[in-house]
């Protein structure tokens, strides 16, 4: 019994991730992880993408998990392993049809409830703007993804978040989807690592269960 203690991995896991990676999927990474190998300790830190990258960059974290691709940091590198996909949201009751498209000119209008920069969430709400041409004029600037979503609920406005935060609310009416897009907005959730860096065997098993997607919700 003890020889099986020993050969175990075990030891600290110095984990990081990006606001909704972190607090709404890695959680049910963490505990499926857990189960597998109890003897591993992590140690999570939540912070915006480009944060993370450069605490993974200085050694200050083992490894991240970031939304989007583009992370410009020369000592890193992203390994893509899951899609996600983005939404705009309203609340229940918000006057938006519940049917039908609604005009790049509606959503200019329409109060935004959006990421600061340097988050991932952030970068795509950019994109959208310029995919659709338009500038919205009100604008409300958050560094929490958790506000964003219940300012929403409040009936301040819309944004565009991850199907991941806003799947509770969804199932249960508090919030729904403006119908404004014919095709899927997605991204991608990367791994961050240092570049040619040994990497620790909790570091090497997280990372394989990662990219295996074994995760339990």
């Amino acid at each position: 019994m003890l020889e099986q203690a020993q050969e175990e991995p075990s030891g600290a896991l110095r984990v990081g991730a990006s606001l909704t990676y972190g607090e709404y999927v890695l959680p049910h990474v963490i505990a499926s992880f857990r189960q597998r190998y109890p003897r591993i300790q992590p140690i999570v830190e939540i912070a915006n993408t480009q944060t993370i990258a450069h605490r993974v960059a200085v050694r200050d974290l083992d490894i991240g998990v970031v939304e989007g691709r583009d992370v410009v940091h020369d000592d890193v590198e992203l390994t893509p392993f899951a899609e996600d996909e983005l939404v705009i949201v309203c609340a229940k009751n918000a006057p938006w049809p519940p049917e039908g498209d609604v005009t790049p000119a509606d959503l200019a209008a329409a109060n935004w409830m959006i990421r600061e920069p340097g988050s991932g969430t952030r970068e795509f709400v950019d994109q959208l703007f310029l995919r659709l041409g338009i500038a919205p004029t009100s604008v409300t600037e958050y560094n929490s993804t958790q506000i964003i979503k219940e300012s929403v609920e409040a009936g301040l406005g819309i944004a565009l978040l991850s199907r991941w935060v806003v799947r509770k609310e969804l199932a249960w009416g508090t919030l729904r989807i403006v119908p404004a897009i014919h095709q899927p907005i997605t991204r991608w959730f990367s791994i961050v690592t240092r570049r040619s860096e040994f990497e620790t065997r909790a570091t090497l098993l997280f990372r394989e269960f990662l990219q295996s997607g074994q995760i339990s919700t």
